[in-house]
């Protein structure tokens, strides 16, 4: 918030203005300590032990109509599961338009405490912010149709972000968990998403789904996908076995960035990650430094199954470097499990030069990292390591965009070294920016130039004046 002198009237509005959100907020501290656990039980409760012989919602068939929607359950609240099954609902779906936290009694085994879905329906659609739905099984109908154990959709203009959706087993969707425009959405940890036909989606629309978070969790077998990522921002799949799924251990498509670290990752005949991109723009970063490492074993065929593929065509590069490759410890040997990677990628992909996967340097011992509850690594970074590149083509002349993927604090200069020369002027989109909300840079113009400062991952538009331009750009840890 940018506060600008005022006085008279003006500044009288603007010390009433202060009072009143030191009244609300003072308002909201007290109301919150109102905040209201409810014991809910599938049965009457008699001769359950407490707090269960006394639920406050007793008899429930329909978690949706008889629980969430009593004008008693308000924004804030707990509900708690007693053991028992609980039918997803009248209408399918159990609709969650509050912010709740669902979970199931905490001295209860996880595996007691069901939420049983029918063929064709959902079994949670989340339709607030800040939804937690911990220790629990949820059971669909069936594998085939649309089906989610967990749905989190934007719907119309309205994104529903921060889930926390942990401890919980999933089995039997067609997608175990199917998020779309979603922000800081967390799966796990200890999620075990099995006997699906895919683990899970995370995937962005123009309205949302940015820093979503895969984090240690058990995911597979599944009959197709363990992991689907689709035109993500920021998105972090961490310190999770992914190990069985049919199809491919994680796919990612459209213009992603996202980061794969700590994991544990099994591939055979079905391969480990699966990179579909055809722009410059898409960074995908799996392992990238010793203390993200991620452990590739399972013995693939060359032809049927490999670590890493990145499709033919694909125009970025991929930073792979730092992971442990079932103890293949030669160029040569890697080459043969890594599809399109930087030694072969013109075998691999006749013709085609744009895309790579980088791999060296690699690690030669098995990797067991420690379980962190944050996407940013709490170890020290190696000064030796290399940092990745990646490959951007701003052909033609004229208006290209791209994002900056060096580390934090750069000059504009340093972020467009590799286009030096070959363009006349760039912008950057701030709203908050005094100057704003674009800042431009001049190259050798600093009178013209208000834009100083590029962090990672900021979106630049550049006017190229050369009739070809690829830039090397450098991607931070």
């Amino acid at each position: 918030m940018r506060l600008k002198r005022t006085s008279g009237i003006a500044a009288s509005i603007v010390a009433l203005s202060l009072v009143l959100a030191l009244s609300v907020g003072l308002w909201s501290s007290l109301t919150a300590s109102a905040q209201t656990t409810h014991i809910v039980n599938q049965d009457s409760g008699a001769g359950d032990a407490a707090p269960c012989n006394d639920p406050d919602f007793p008899n429930v068939t329909d978690i949706e109509a008889q629980v969430i929607g009593d004008a008693s359950v308000h924004n804030g609240d707990t509900l708690v599961l007693c053991p028992g099954t609980y039918a997803a609902g009248a209408g399918g779906a159990v609709e969650v338009d509050k912010e709740l936290t669902i979970e199931g009694l905490d001295t209860a085994d996880r595996d007691d405490v069901v939420v049983q879905g029918t063929a064709g329906s959902d079994g949670f659609v989340v339709l607030a912010d800040n939804v937690k739905i911990m220790h629990l099984k949820l059971v669909g109908g069936g594998v085939a149709g649309t089906d989610h154990g967990i749905e989190l959709q934007a719907v119309g203009p309205v994104t529903y972000n921060n889930a926390e959706l942990s401890d919980l087993e999933i089995t039997t969707w067609n997608y175990g968990v199917y998020i779309v425009s979603s922000d800081d959405t967390q799966v796990g940890p200890n999620d075990d998403v099995h006997g699906n036909a895919n683990g899970l989606l995370v995937a962005s629309t123009v309205l949302g789904g940015h820093r979503d978070m895969v984090l240690n969790n058990v995911i597979g077998p599944n009959n197709a996908t363990g992991i689907i990522l689709g035109d993500v921002d920021e998105a972090y799949i961490q310190e999770n076995t992914l190990a069985g799924n049919d199809g491919v251990q994680v796919s990612v498509a459209g213009e992603s960035n996202a980061f794969i670290w700590n994991n544990n990752i099994e591939a055979t005949t079905a391969s480990g990650v699966h990179i579909a991109s055809d722009t410059a723009d898409t960074l995908v970063q799996i392992g990238g430094s010793v203390e993200h490492t991620n452990n590739f074993t399972g013995t693939v065929v060359p032809g049927i199954g490999y670590y890493v593929i990145l499709e033919c065509g694909s125009e970025n590069t991929v930073d792979a470097t730092f992971n442990y490759w079932n103890g293949i410890n030669s160029n040569a040997g890697i080459s043969d499990v890594i599809f399109n990677d930087e030694f072969d990628e013109t075998d691999d992909c006749p013709g085609d030069d744009k895309g790579a996967v980088a791999v060296h340097p690699f690690v030669t011992t098995l990797s067991t990292p420690t379980p962190t509850a944050t996407p940013t690594s709490t170890g020290t970074p190696t000064p030796t390591a290399t940092p990745g590149t990646r490959n951007i083509n701003l052909s033609p002349q004229g208006w290209q965009d791209l994002a900056w993927s060096g580390a934090d604090g750069a000059t504009p200069a340093t972020a467009l070294a590799c286009i030096e020369g070959k363009f006349s002027i760039a912008y950057a989109y701030d709203p908050t920016a005094a100057q704003g909300p674009w800042l431009r840079y001049v190259p050798a113009r600093p009178e013209l130039s208000n834009l100083t400062v590029v962090n990672k991952y900021d979106p630049l538009l550049v006017l190229i004046t050369a009739a070809s331009v690829t830039c090397a750009m450098p991607v931070a840890p």
